[in-house]
């Protein structure tokens, strides 16, 4: 994260002064866009680390919460109930600027949050005993396994059209995002489709090319915004029409871009990533306790 703060400043800046833009954050500060200066392109996609940082800060007192059945009924129905009160509308925030803090919160993100801990509950917990049930019950059950696979694939697809035909602030802040409440599901029931029933989807989703984008999927994530944006004026300064809409001409300029991205995600990702995990395994072997001790805490 710091060299790729460090980079983004120094490509922004006019000024000596303004290297000190990329200083915030490194606290994580963007979690309120009032509190930092964009380093645009490359901070547009850096809100959400913030959001991880909140969830990661709330994630210690899960074993507290999870250990008391009341406490934890308790947590998740008033959690419920202030999202439907906020989706209804009986509660508000003073300013679209808060409304738009909020929606990028954890709380705005709790959902997703939500699924994807039910989605490892049931994989660590029930996974074996799913696998079993599905083996005993043969081809019947691989197919509707599959269907319900391709059938979720298809809704996250209809549902994130329906989100980009609005304007980013519609969807994501001036009106309560709680339509990651679906898209939520659906990526957890896809995620444990994939990994524990045995379907033709699931093997084309852990293929090797997949597997590959995954590894370097977070530094795609901090470049593939400026590669595309940058390659997107460079296209429009030889075709000034260029790219107006969805085309095959559209799709053929862009998979280049999209090329482009990958291998300079691969480059980070060999040259920045790996030697940093591999510094962080050196200073934190021998700190984790064993997976049991999380098991008894929960």
């Amino acid at each position: 994260m710091r060299s790729r703060v460090a980079l983004a400043s120094i490509a922004c800046a006019e000024r000596a002064s303004d290297l000190l833009h990329g200083l915030p954050y490194l606290f994580f500060l963007q979690a309120d866009p009032r509190w930092v200066t964009p380093l645009l392109p490359y901070s547009g996609a850096w809100w959400s680390l913030a959001t991880e940082v909140e969830f990661y800060l709330l994630l210690p007192l899960l074993p507290a919460f999870a250990s008391r059945p009341g406490a934890l009924a308790l947590a998740v129905g008033g959690g419920a109930a202030a999202y439907g009160a906020l989706e209804a509308g009986w509660l508000s925030f003073p300013t679209p600027e808060d409304q738009f803090v909020a929606a990028h919160s954890v709380l705005g993100r709790a959902p997703l949050f939500l699924c994807g801990i039910a989605a490892a509950w049931i994989h660590d917990r029930h996974g074996a005993a799913i696998r079993g049930a599905v083996e005993r019950a043969g081809a019947a059950a691989r197919a509707a396994s599959e269907v319900l696979s391709v059938g979720a694939v298809l809704a996250l697809g209809l549902l994130l059209r329906w989100v980009v035909a609005a304007p980013y602030l519609e969807r994501e802040a001036l009106g309560w995002p709680a339509w990651h409440a679906l898209e939520g599901a659906l990526w957890a029931f896809l995620v444990l489709a994939v990994l524990l029933v045995p379907t033709a989807l699931g093997r084309v989703l852990r293929s090797a090319s997949l597997r590959f984008l995954g590894r370097i999927s977070y530094p795609l994530f901090f470049v593939h915004t400026a590669v595309l944006i940058f390659g997107a004026e460079l296209i429009r300064t030889i075709r000034p029409e260029a790219l107006a809409g969805w085309s095959a001409e559209s799709i053929a300029l862009l998979t280049p871009l999209l090329a482009a991205a990958i291998a300079v995600a691969a480059l980070a990702h060999a040259a920045i990533e790996r030697p940093a995990l591999r510094w962080k395994a050196r200073v934190t072997a021998g700190a984790m306790p064993e997976p049991s001790r999380f098991r008894r805490a929960a």
